[in-house]
């Protein structure tokens, strides 16, 4: 293959799908085409670009698509999640191996959150014309706030309303180079005979105007929160008690989520109220209905930011507790009561061993 004519260097922090929609945009190229020119299709499908291309890029991959746009391989492989894969465990359950895998529920793999901000862009001549990065961490649920612009990331898209369902696509419409990087891709209408379907197009990258007094802003405490869990995806924590961490985290979660309203008391009232919310948006009516949905409060985390911010505080905030094993006791009791108990669930072997209050595999706080 033959490098293009013309490339773009990644931003800090930028994804791949990103990369591909600022590289199309600049080139006027689908972001299909340029799957296609660095060789990988046997990983796409006819418009079907698969998420397990920003989980892991195979050594020929990286470097076929590094000639194509004039970096190296390492650059390339740094616009997927690897880097994470021994720190944040739904990365490694949702690379491609033997059989049908479809990512994790706690990844967001198409279709992530993000910061108006942030796309707007810096003052760079490449970031005025193509947009901001669309970043890495945004694909992670653990992430509801961006720090450096203290606000919590959109969920969806403020004209459409979408995504309202995961697709499991790397990019929407991947064969249509007409939008900007910082634009709806989701499309609003169904083709005919006669049009064909079109993109929202929305701008992403400019906040809707609404009243300010309606719309929370993550507090101190909360941004100290998130920098924290940042901070268990850098090198100065060890990847094993990252790893530790955010499995027990996730238990934790799922366990409040399921007995809620047993761990209100976690949360001030203003995040408790959000997570109210999101438990009686996600409350059916028939058997089948509640099971699903029981299903969807134990393993999967809110998209709404907040929400999210909510059931996470909560969590590490049961983890933290001096009194653990009373806690999980209360809780699991309350779990093992309810139509849906599933006893044990949320114990692992660290939580147990912190529940009897070993100092030494105690998490850092």
């Amino acid at each position: 293959m033959h490098p293009l004519p013309r490339s773009l260097e990644p931003a800090s922090g930028e994804s791949l799908v990103s990369y591909l929609l600022r590289l199309g945009h600049r080139l006027s190229l689908r972001p299909l085409q340029l799957i296609r020119a660095a060789g990988w299709t046997d990983r796409v499908q006819a418009t079907h670009i698969p998420g397990s291309l920003l989980l892991n890029l195979t050594g020929p991959e990286a470097q076929g698509f590094a000639r194509l746009t004039r970096q190296t391989a390492e650059e390339v492989s740094a616009l997927t999640l690897k880097q994470w894969r021994d720190r944040y465990p739904p990365i490694a359950l949702s690379v491609p191996g033997p059989g049908p895998k479809r990512p994790d529920p706690w990844l967001f793999v198409g279709s992530p959150r993000y910061c108006p901000t942030c796309l707007a862009g810096d003052c760079t001549p490449a970031q005025q014309l193509h947009g901001g990065p669309w970043r890495k961490l945004w694909h992670l649920p653990i992430v509801f706030s961006c720090v450096e612009h203290q606000t919590y990331l959109e969920a969806s898209c403020p004209h459409c309303g979408q995504p309202r369902a995961i697709s499991g696509r790397l990019i929407e419409r991947a064969n249509d180079h007409t939008l900007h990087p910082a634009q709806c891709r989701w499309t609003i209408d169904s083709p005919t005979q006669k049009r064909k379907s079109r993109a929202c197009g929305g701008r992403l990258d400019q906040r809707v105007a609404t009243d300010p007094c309606h719309r929370p802003h993550p507090t101190q405490g909360i941004l100290r929160f998130q920098q924290s869990l940042l901070a268990r995806l850098e090198p100065l924590t060890p990847a094993s008690d990252a790893s530790e961490y955010f499995t027990d985290l996730r238990l934790a979660t799922a366990l409040i989520g399921t007995t809620w309203p047993a761990g209100k008391h976690l949360l001030d009232t203003a995040l408790a109220g959000h997570v109210t919310a999101y438990v009686h948006s996600t409350s059916g009516n028939s058997s089948t209905s509640n099971r699903l949905q029981d299903h969807r409060l134990r393993d999967v985390l809110p998209r709404d930011s907040i929400a999210c911010a909510g059931l996470l505080r909560a969590a590490h905030s049961l983890l933290k507790a001096d009194d653990l094993s009373e806690h999980l006791s209360q809780l699991v009791h309350t779990l093992e009561s309810g139509r849906h108990a599933r006893p044990g669930y949320a114990s692992t072997p660290a939580m147990k061993t912190r529940a009897r209050g070993d100092s030494e595999t105690r998490p850092n706080h």
